[in-house]
């Protein structure tokens, strides 16, 4: 497992700060800025002869928006309706030491699907691992189980032919349809100070706006365990328009869930582990996916 730690942080600010310098991720802050473009409407990328890149991390990432019962929900951006997404990025070991967005991209290539979990009657029933919770809160908000989905890549225009087979299909086959579950905790001052890198402006903001992302995958010994590794931030959404709500200079506004409660909101999640394929055995990814 790889932690993902200045990249993440400059994602983190981008978020409410709205300035950052040396980013290598997205900035989800802006609405406009999520909507696909026409050659990712399209599905997988045309296939390029261009290739080299062999992953061996991935992380992910749920985008949806959620309403106050847990439901996963639709959401609209820029005359785009967009449903509950999974993103997968896999990485190469330099992606963690890039210095610049152009080395970071290069050691990347990302992956997604639309991911239509129900919330378990009984969050509970996805075991988790709350080490790094605080007491009592030692069990999901909500929690879902679904199949992972792959529908769109940038994969295959890069990824080293030789290692994964044609347009990477070894890879994208790997994934697509693995046992897969997510669940939200409260977010705890324990999981952010292990981390070490979040200043205390950030961890505030994280404290008060944000649920602990549990991931559940199947790891080489077939365990399904969700580990808190990643934050997913909540923002303002109108459940009539299934639009985002910005502030005067364009900005998504945070919604306080500091009261361990689901709200209806625009979850964005920023991925701080990587998963490392050497935990991971690709032939049992698929075991107890329903």
């Amino acid at each position: 497992m790889k932690r993902n730690s200045w990249l993440a942080l400059s994602a983190l600010s981008m978020m409410f700060l709205g300035a950052c310098s040396g980013d290598t991720t997205e900035d989800k802050s802006s609405p406009t800025d999520t909507a696909p473009t026409d050659t990712e409407t399209d599905g997988v990328h045309a296939h390029s002869d261009v290739a080299g890149l062999n992953p061996e991390f991935v992380a992910f990432e749920l985008e949806t928006a959620i309403l106050a019962d847990g439901t996963l929900s639709n959401w609209m951006i820029s005359g785009y309706d967009l449903p509950p997404m999974v993103y997968m990025k896999f990485v190469e070991l330099d992606y963690f030491y890039s210095a610049s967005t152009a080395e970071a991209d290069s050691h990347a290539c990302t992956v997604f699907g639309t991911w239509l979990a129900t919330p378990l009657a009984n969050p509970d029933s996805l075991d988790g691992d709350f080490s790094l919770a605080t007491p009592p809160n030692d069990a999901f908000i909500a929690a879902y189980e679904h199949p992972l989905a792959v529908e769109y890549s940038t994969c295959q225009d890069v990824i080293d032919e030789n290692i994964w087979g044609p347009d990477g299909y070894d890879l994208h086959s790997a994934f697509n349809g693995a046992h897969f579950g997510i669940g939200f905790g409260p977010m705890t001052e324990e999981w952010i100070d292990d981390l070490g890198f979040f200043d205390q402006e950030s961890k505030d903001f994280l404290l008060a706006n944000s649920f602990l992302q549990y991931v559940a995958i199947n790891d080489a010994a077939g365990d399904f365990v969700a580990k808190p590794w990643s934050y997913i931030i909540n923002w303002q959404w109108d459940s009539t328009t299934k639009e985002p709500t910005v502030d005067g200079d364009g900005y998504l506004v945070p919604v306080d869930v500091s009261d361990g409660t689901i709200h209806e909101a625009l979850l964005l999640a920023g991925a701080i582990w990587y998963e490392g394929f050497y935990d991971m055995d690709f032939a049992n990814l698929h075991d107890g996916a329903r």
